[in-house]
């Protein structure tokens, strides 16, 4: 479905990230830190043009991933965890592609003694 993947240090899906009701990947970029949005066809690929970036330097984080809709609004998230104090935080989606404004607050303090979050 894709070449050169190399690129990227964290590769993950949200499930559905910008409400076309087809499954989605997400990147981090490990030279940037950046995050990318690869839509998914519906088909086991891509839709052309994707790779949009969602958010910039997330090189902060040792974790990212996402439990799905874990706010409750039918919008799938992302949480990661702080490389420096081991918080979690929550970044909702805003349900077309992004996080909705004001996220990424702590949810949870010192997940240092995990070695995986999921």
């Amino acid at each position: 479905v894709g070449n050169n993947w190399g690129a990227f240090d964290t590769i993950f899906s949200p499930g559905d990230f910008n409400g076309d009701g087809k499954a989605d990947v997400i990147v981090r970029n490990s030279a940037t830190k950046d995050l990318h949005l690869y839509a998914g066809n519906g088909s086991g690929g891509f839709k052309a043009g994707t790779g949009d970036e969602i958010g910039n330097n997330w090189g902060a984080f040792d974790v990212i991933f996402s439990p799905g809709d874990f706010s409750g609004d039918g919008k799938a998230d992302v949480i990661v965890r702080n490389s420096a104090t081991k918080d979690l935080h929550l970044y909702a989606g805003n349900g077309s592609g992004g996080f909705k404004s004001g996220t990424g607050a702590a949810i949870g303090n010192n997940w240092g003694a995990f070695d995986t979050v999921f």
